[in-house]
């Protein structure tokens, strides 16, 4: 994954203008593929409310790609990878909302300390308040919406078979 997140930070620093190209490719590249897989494994047809959480995954994932290129752009890689790693707390906390899952004092632990340990890596230096970068909240934004997919697709998936939401 980091050396994916250097190579996304080399493409949208350098080899393109603007950000949102990434995401208008990989919609393309994903449009393709999923044509493709869709008529190897011939045609399989989703449920209108199954259609809609995997368009709906879909998009929620586009936006989320957009705003972690936005973010990538703009900052420092390692900070970006570090923030990446709190999506599993998001997972947590929708899937306990959504799914009514449990949580266990270790994923709460777990979820307190990766909190904590984001927070006080976005704190700007010098400054005497109580400040969260605006980087901070985009990304904050960009977990919430790749774990709601996360989350969401459970739906689609216990009733379907992985290659049939896969296309």
């Amino acid at each position: 994954l980091t050396i994916t997140n250097f190579t996304d930070k080399y493409v949208v620093g350098n080899a393109l203008k603007d950000f949102r190209g990434v995401v208008i490719l990989q919609s393309i590249v994903g449009f393709v593929f999923g044509t493709l897989f869709w008529v190897c494994t011939g045609f399989p047809m989703l449920s209108f409310n199954d259609a809609l959480i995997v368009v709906s995954t879909g998009i929620l994932t586009a936006w989320g790609s957009a705003i972690y290129f936005k973010v990538l752009k703009d900052e420092e890689t390692s900070y970006v990878i570090f923030m990446f790693q709190t999506i599993p707390v998001f997972v947590i906390i929708l899937s306990f909302i959504i799914l009514q899952e449990t949580i266990t004092l270790k994923q709460f632990l777990g979820f307190i300390l990766i909190l904590l340990s984001s927070i006080a890596l976005s704190l700007k230096k010098g400054q005497k308040i109580f400040h969260m970068s605006k980087s901070f909240w985009l990304l904050m934004l960009m977990n919430l919406l790749f774990a709601l997919a996360s989350v969401l697709i459970k739906f689609a998936i216990d009733v379907n078979s992985f290659s049939k939401i896969l296309s």
